[in-house]
């Protein structure tokens, strides 16, 4: 008797197992982690490309970087950015709300804000990050290869 319930609590428990990996959610399937959909960027002088932020040409400090949502009430509801450094480039890095359509004002010290648009569409999968398109700054189209380059 007490083999039988030993055999039917490891039925019950595998069943129970198994059950849970084949539940379709939002969540990252079991052998790889979520994704996390990152934006790198930098921010060069439209006239000379030169970078506004790092190297000899840097007219401002990293910290004279503010981004916002589009409706902020205020500088609590700054967007936290990252500097970025690799061997061959600077810039920075947000990590933006998933929703499908983002609109984010960048101030560079007490400039006006300037806006970036861009949209964003949910990959095949949870292993792969949200794809990134459709980018705009200041209302121009901005391409990228590894970092976007905004031209201010």
């Amino acid at each position: 008797m007490k083999n039988l319930l030993v055999q039917f609590a490891s039925v019950i428990t595998v069943t129970f197992l198994l059950s849970g990996c084949l539940k379709k959610t939002d969540e990252a399937p079991i052998g790889c982690d979520p994704a996390v959909t990152a934006f790198p960027f930098q921010i060069k002088d439209g006239a000379t490309n030169a970078d506004l932020f790092f190297g000899a040409s840097a007219k401002y400090k990293p910290s004279e970087l503010k981004l916002f949502p589009e409706n902020y009430t205020g500088e609590k509801d700054s967007i936290p950015v990252i500097r970025l450094i690799n061997s061959t480039r600077q810039g920075f890095i947000i990590y933006p709300s998933i929703k499908t359509r983002d609109t984010i004002l960048v101030r560079i010290a007490a400039m006006a804000p300037d806006t970036l648009t861009f949209k964003l569409s949910q990959p095949a999968d949870a292993c792969h990050p949200w794809d990134i398109s459709e980018v705009t700054f200041k209302g121009k189209p901005v391409a990228s290869e590894d970092l976007y380059v905004l031209k201010k």
